[in-house]
This record gives C-alpha cells, structure tokens and sequence, in this order.
C-alpha cells in the first residue's frame, strides 16, 4: 500500500469520526426520552398598574436558578418542566422602597424546535407557571405593598440550542405576564389592580 493511499484512509476515517461525534454532539440529549438539566436565569420584573393605561413601573432585575426535566414527545417537540428559585424584588410607582420578593416558580412549557443545522437548533417556547411566594413573614409584613401569595402567569419565548461536545447549551428569551392583579386588596387598600411583566434571560445546561 503507497504512502499516498494510507493518508486518503485515514483522512477518510478522521471525517468520518469527525462526522459521527458531531452528529451526537450535546451528549445525546435529544435522542432520549426524558432528560434533566439545570438553568441559570436573570429576571428583570415590573408592575403594570391596571388602572393607569397600562402604565409600566420601573424594572428591577433579579436572579434565579432552577432545575430541568424534559420530555420528548417528538423529534420537534418536548415538553419541559422547570422549577426556579427566584429572586426578583419589584418597584412600584408611588412607593419608595422595593418589594422585596422570593419565589418558587413552577413553569410548564411545550417546546417547539426547529430541525437541526449543524450543531444548532433554534426553538420557541409557551406555557403557563405557577408561582409561590415564600418571602419570610417579617419581610412581607414590612413591605410597604402585599403581594399574592399566589401567583398565575403565561409565558412565551424563543431560544437556540447550541450542541457542545458533551452537553447542550440553551440561551433563551422570555415574557411573562400574569393572569390576574397580584396586589393583595385587603391588605394593601388604595392601589390600582397590579399585574406582574418580567422579561427573563435563561441560560439551560443540557
């Protein structure tokens, strides 16, 4: 065998190792029928006070970490489920403190992807959360305005899927706005009806 027919071997074996590694890159996640990962998420909140044309208070940001399942239901669409720490206080027009807020979110969402190019995938997401408020009791009794305890949100949003070598790597943009006024009436008398608008920068770890 010459010399010149090894190299053209073996050139043809890297490609097609090559061309395997990188048909399963992102460990394989999307192959499996149900997958875990974990979730790093930066949260900037607001009141839309319903009383005032819709008016807009001024956004603070936050933080959360969160943990994933995902299930596939096809080769284009999972459903996913991801508990969230949250910690985003908010601001309300006319008060002058924050409103201290810590949540566990419990979002559930149908994930909608595009096919694959290359290594990547983009995707848009919708569901709806749950939220539960556990700010202590000496911190919600010292906020200037109660929040609900309980809180009722849908979300929409777009991402891309980003295949590394072992893991998936997934940023992804997302609103979400609550279904109902999530000042508590009885025990803050006086304000507007408050609905809560968060546009939240997520990044998944697959």
């Amino acid at each position: 065998m010459s010399l010149k027919t090894l190299i053209v071997i073996l050139v043809l074996i890297a490609h097609s190792q090559f061309a395997q590694a990188q048909g399963n890159w992102g460990g394989g996640v999307d192959d499996e029928p149900l997958h875990f990962g974990y979730s790093f998420h930066a949260v900037n909140s607001q009141f839309r006070d319903g009383g005032a044309a819709d008016k807009l208070s001024k956004g603070v940001l936050g933080f959360g970490m969160g943990f994933l399942a995902d299930l596939r239901l096809a080769d284009n669409a999972n459903i996913r489920f991801n508990p969230v720490l949250n910690f985003a206080d908010r601001e309300i027009t006319g008060v002058s403190t924050k409103i201290e807020s810590l949540t566990i979110d419990f979002p559930l969402g149908f994930k909608l992807k595009s096919d694959k190019k290359g290594n990547f995938r983009a995707y848009m997401i919708a569901g709806v959360k749950y939220s539960r408020d556990i700010t202590k009791k000496e911190t919600f009794e010292n906020n200037p305005v109660k929040n609900m305890r309980n809180i009722l949100s849908y979300e929409t949003g777009v991402g891309l899927d980003i295949y590394l070598e072992f893991f998936k790597l997934s940023p992804e943009l997302k609103l979400t706005n609550s279904f109902h006024n999530i000042i508590d009436s009885k025990l803050s008398p006086g304000y507007n009806p408050h609905y809560l608008k968060n546009f939240q920068f997520s990044l998944f770890f697959e």
